[in-house]
């Protein structure tokens, strides 16, 4: 047990005790106390999790966190109401954590719920301090004081009551990433260089906050970067945590690809490969340099740590490094190429109409159309072929053409929804008209945009049988209409796009498609409030 984890459990431990049995007694104390607290730990908490934090030394951060709390007490202390709100403040986010340790996990398993949870307590508790003052004062410093007082106990004995606290205001993403990979597959990277340190974070109750159903739900990719990873759990708890994911984890996992392995590294996955399931090893991919996966996924659009591009720079030298930042993959003539150039006169692509037409025609009753993938040599062969101009798609499974539609928009080279698009989309609420979203994308943009959504609808009204809701072919296509890669954004673009497919035959008045395939072209495309 290092100097400052004793220093921190003696004052939790002493403050916790003041509160409970001295709080409404000492009353001015107390203020102060509340005040120092709710302060120091709102503000230092953010720069402990920061660059500069890591950075500072044991001594810096206490005196930071003395200096910050004796503000805070000192504005309580003079001020008693700023210190009555402190209470309610501190007694809010100590009845939030206990609610969230109600089960195993947590209850609510999100980091948006959790985050909403401790606020509105957080928030209740102060709001209550100016109508209830005294109530306050004793269930605020009794629930305040017991809480620190468990706190303390943890820091001495590991009970693991700070590691639940630590998992459930934890929202440090950078572990876990997401992206699509070239057959527009959702892709998950783990990253092991942001491994934290066993001493401070309890694995197995990490292992009980990672919650991506979303992207798992359907068939994925993990990508595993093992470059200067300086945290390793155990063997046992890898197998342990690998039996304890859900069976989706495992059923719809359909490629594995280990980056940078370490011999210790191909040794363990061999060894799951012979425990686990031989089926494990198909899915197993080694690759040594950061460019050999450009076979499987487009990097840039994955968020790489520095310091495993350095070692990248370091193992590969700067030829083969820098193979990696380029896209080696050109143009074809359907692929990759602006919609100025494939959308003369603003008629919709002709491979464009091509593919929504048969998936259309032969997809709408078909279960999991779009979300999940068929082999990626199928696509690819009818990715090529798109691209020599022979769109032939006589006897091709509706899942091949439904997962080419998808590749066809995340290689657009201007993505469908701008900066302005998915800025609207984050502020975006259901009392604000779909319409403004509308007037906010490209006019090209626009025009494949609606075309997309007349099959999503479709598809969504057969949900019965092929179980795709609006919902679900929202989070399917969500990734493919912007370059973002941020969850809480893609998760704002999921929520519009939903609304949009739900309500596309209240928002559009008339939309005319005529010609043929070769030539089709949407026209009049009219708002109902314009």
């Amino acid at each position: 047990m290092i100097v400052t984890e004793i220093l921190a459990a003696i004052f939790f431990g002493i403050t916790g005790l003041l509160f409970l049995f001295c709080g409404k007694r000492l009353f001015k104390p107390s203020l102060f106390i509340a005040g120092f607290l709710l302060l120091s730990i709102l503000i230092t908490e953010p720069i402990a999790e920061s660059k500069i934090g890591r950075e500072l030394s044991d001594g810096a951060f206490i005196g930071m966190f003395i200096g910050i709390g004796l503000l805070g007490g000192f504005l309580a202390f003079t001020f008693w109401r700023i210190g009555l709100a402190c209470f309610g403040g501190l007694a809010g986010f100590a009845v939030a954590v206990n609610i969230q340790n109600w089960q195993v996990g947590g209850v609510i398993p999100n980091v948006e719920g959790r985050i909403g949870l401790i606020a509105s307590f957080v928030l209740l508790g102060i709001v209550l301090s100016y109508f209830f003052e005294e109530l306050v004062i004793i269930v605020g410093t009794s629930l305040t004081g017991s809480f620190l007082v468990l706190f303390s106990a943890d820091l001495f004995a590991d009970t693991k009551y700070g590691d639940n606290l630590r998992a459930i205001t934890n929202v440090n993403g950078t572990t876990i990433t997401q992206g699509l990979d070239n057959v527009s597959q959702p892709t998950l990277a783990f990253f092991g260089c942001n491994m934290p340190n066993p001493i401070d974070v309890n694995y197995d109750i990490l292992l009980r906050y990672v919650h991506l159903d979303e992207y798992v739900e359907n068939d994925y990719v993990l990508i595993m970067f093992n470059a200067e990873t300086r945290h390793r759990p155990a063997i046992s708890w890898l197998f342990k945590a690998y039996k304890s994911l859900d069976r989706k984890y495992r059923k719809n996992l359909k490629q594995l690809i280990v980056v940078h392995p370490s011999s210790m590294v191909i040794f363990l996955m061999n060894a799951m490969k012979k425990i686990i399931s031989p089926k494990f090893g198909k899915k197993l991919f080694y690759v040594n340099a950061i460019a050999d996966l450009q076979p499987f996924i487009d990097i840039k659009q994955i968020p790489v740590p520095n310091e495993v591009m350095e070692y990248d720079f370091r193992i590969h030298g700067i030829e083969r490094h820098a193979a990696s930042l380029t896209d080696l993959k050109q143009p074809g003539s359907f692929f990759k190429l602006n919609l100025s150039l494939i959308m003369p006169e603003d008629n919709l692509p002709r491979g464009w109409s091509i593919l929504v037409e048969y998936i259309r025609d032969n997809g709408k009753d078909i279960q999991g159309i779009f979300r999940k993938s068929p082999a990626s040599s199928e696509i690819l062969k009818l990715k090529n072929g798109f691209d020599r101009a022979e769109m032939n798609l006589e006897g091709v499974d509706v899942m091949v053409a439904a997962s080419l539609l998808k590749i066809f928009l995340r290689e657009l080279p201007r993505p469908i929804f701008n900066d302005q698009a998915i800025k609207f989309a984050i502020e975006w609420t259901e009392e604000i008209p779909l319409e403004n979203f509308f007037d906010l994308i490209e006019k090209r943009e626009r025009i494949l945009f609606l075309s997309l959504l007349s099959l999503l609808h479709d598809i969504s009204v057969n949900s019965k049988d092929n179980f795709m809701t609006s919902h679900n072919l929202a989070i399917v296509f969500s990734p493919n209409l912007t370059d973002v890669i941020d969850y809480s954004t893609i998760s704002s673009i999921t929520n519009i796009l939903t609304s949009c497919i739900e309500n596309y035959e209240k928002m559009i008045k008339d939309v005319q498609v005529i010609g043929s395939p070769e030539l089709t072209c949407a026209t009049e495309i009219i708002f109902l409030n314009h």
